[in-house]
């Protein structure tokens, strides 16, 4: 990464996160590096640091605030529990077709199973939250691979219904 895109990016960021001294900083700078001679771009990074300095400084002095906040809100929200609801046998059988399907797409390196998985796992979350999180994580990180190897476990590991008894 260059140093003219990192500024860009620190612009972005800064304005972003409303730290607007240091966006209107790193814009100067961008554009000062972008046309001027070496002096200015040395004054203009010394200006970017400067403001850095000042935006740290900003982040840290709210952090005990933000803290009690989180504390509050979390206070609020009260204890968290495990919403649980248990899967059916037509859920099991629906699972299951799903997975194959995916494990197709998986094999074919097919992108369509990014939007795949997560219907399989707002659908049938109940039925195994941890083996259905497992294979999200592989196709979210388009380790197709390692999703399919995930797939078909949890495939085989499914208890075989009657429909599946027949085929």
């Amino acid at each position: 990464m260059n140093a003219s895109h990192l500024l860009h990016t620190v612009r972005g960021l800064a304005a972003t996160l409303g730290a607007a001294g240091l966006a209107l900083d790193a814009a100067v700078a961008e554009r000062v590096l972008a046309d001027a001679p070496s002096l200015q771009i040395a004054q203009s990074t010394q200006s970017v640091q400067a403001a850095m300095a000042r935006a740290c400084a900003a982040i840290a002095a709210a952090q005990p605030m933000l803290r009690r906040l989180f504390d509050a809100m979390s206070a609020a929200a009260g204890p968290a529990r495990a919403h649980r609801v248990e899967a059916t046998e037509g859920d099991r059988r629906a699972l299951r077709a799903g997975l194959l399907a995916l494990a197709a797409q998986l094999d074919a390196a097919d992108m369509a199973a990014t939007v795949a998985m997560p219907r399989l796992l707002d659908r049938y979350e109940a039925v195994d939250a941890e083996r259905l999180s497992a294979l999200a994580e592989s196709v979210d990180t388009l380790d197709f691979g390692r999703a399919a190897i995930l797939c078909r476990a949890f495939i085989d590991a499914l208890p075989a219904g009657p429909i599946d008894a027949v085929t």
